[in-house]
């Protein structure tokens, strides 16, 4: 969605940066592509390019939730069972949002399984 709506805004004439995660969707030509890896990456880079935007799109979202902590290799099965603690990855629409200069318009999207409305209205 977000490669989507950078084309159209590109074919209305806009200069387009789109922060990206992985994706397997071929970027759009003629739009700037910044690649991130991490939430916290996506949150430097959308700090560092949105600031300087006059439209602010948030078309998706990095999980609520990450794994607490990471590990480089795979782990292996054994015989007991393995606790998985998460934490809160930032919101990084909902900081952009509340630091927005004058005058910026922020739209930002929200993937929600039920109570579709409510949870629109409450962000």
């Amino acid at each position: 969605m977000g490669f989507a709506l950078a084309e159209a805004a590109r074919d209305r004439g806009a200069q387009v940066t789109v922060v990206a995660g992985s994706t397997s969707v071929r970027a759009p030509h003629g739009v700037r592509i910044v690649t991130v890896s991490s939430a916290e990456e996506m949150r430097r880079a959308v700090a560092e390019e949105a600031s300087q935007a006059t439209i602010f799109i948030g078309a998706a979202a990095v999980s609520d939730y990450r794994a607490k902590v990471k590990s480089d290799t795979k782990i292996k099965k054994t015989d007991h069972e393995i606790e998985l603690k998460l934490e809160r990855t930032p919101d990084i629409l909902g900081e952009f949002a509340q630091s927005r200069r004058n005058g910026q318009l922020v739209i930002g999207f929200a993937a929600e399984t039920n109570d579709l409305l409510k949870h629109a209205h409450e962000n």
